[in-house]
């Protein structure tokens, strides 16, 4: 790609493919990725706010990247940078990038089992995200959340809020699930997801409320026909 040389988050973004028309490029694609998403990480969300602080660390920037061209971008540059940037094929490196973080955590929210083992929780969960329907669009993520750590393994939108279930279908089929435990709110409490997560080697814990009448009497039941535990 270019003679540029950056670990870790950036090497992610350098798998991102290059959209752009090989002529006329000004910059390495790397570069404009690792700019912007230091600004994303300093709290900036808008083109402008992106750009003030591409700006106000110019020289940073330069002497720590090493452009080609020996200076930094224009607001317009970087807007269509954040406009022509696949966002499936943004997602994808940055979740490779956050399991690699995760595989760092050591014993963080991983569980015993009665035979020696060891299950690694994770959650399924969705959320609409605070203040991106500013333009008459709601945002619906669903995301595979790493437990202990908080790091987000993989996420996809949803179109709406009940369309959680078939979104956690893609992230369940496309993410090892060897060795795992997932835990999910009641949403998501059914034998379709039990099954694939049961075929793909997982385990899960799932929440039973009383609007699932049948299930939830039988697991009452279960319960409370079972002998009391032998004190010791």
């Amino acid at each position: 790609m270019s003679t540029l040389n950056y670990t870790t988050l950036a090497e992610a973004l350098a798998e991102i493919p290059d959209p752009r028309s090989v002529r006329g490029q000004r910059y390495e694609w790397q570069f404009l990725l690792v700019m912007i998403a230091g600004a994303m990480m300093s709290g900036e969300s808008t083109f402008v706010g992106i750009n003030d602080w591409v700006q106000r660390h110019n020289d940073e920037l330069k002497a720590t990247l090493k452009p080609k061209k020996g200076r930094v971008p224009s607001l317009g540059t970087l807007r269509r940078v954040l406009c022509e940037v696949a966002i499936t094929q943004m997602e994808a490196a940055l979740s490779k990038f956050q399991a690699g973080l995760a595989s760092e955590t050591g014993d963080a929210g991983t569980l015993a089992t009665q035979a020696g083992g060891a299950l690694q929780g994770q959650a399924l969960d969705g959320k609409t995200v605070r203040g991106a329907s500013a333009h008459g669009e709601l945002i619906h993520l669903v995301s595979l959340v790493h437990h202990g750590s908080g790091l987000v393994l993989d996420q996809d939108k949803a179109s709406v809020k009940l369309h959680e279930r078939r979104v956690a279908e893609t992230l369940l089929e496309r993410n090892d699930l060897q060795n795992t435990v997932t835990t999910m709110d009641a949403l998501h409490t059914c034998r379709k997801q039990a099954k694939q997560i049961r075929q793909r080697g997982g385990d899960y814990l799932f929440v039973v409320k009383r609007n699932q009448r049948t299930l939830y009497d039988d697991i009452d039941a279960a319960f409370s026909v079972l002998p009391a535990a032998a004190h010791r």
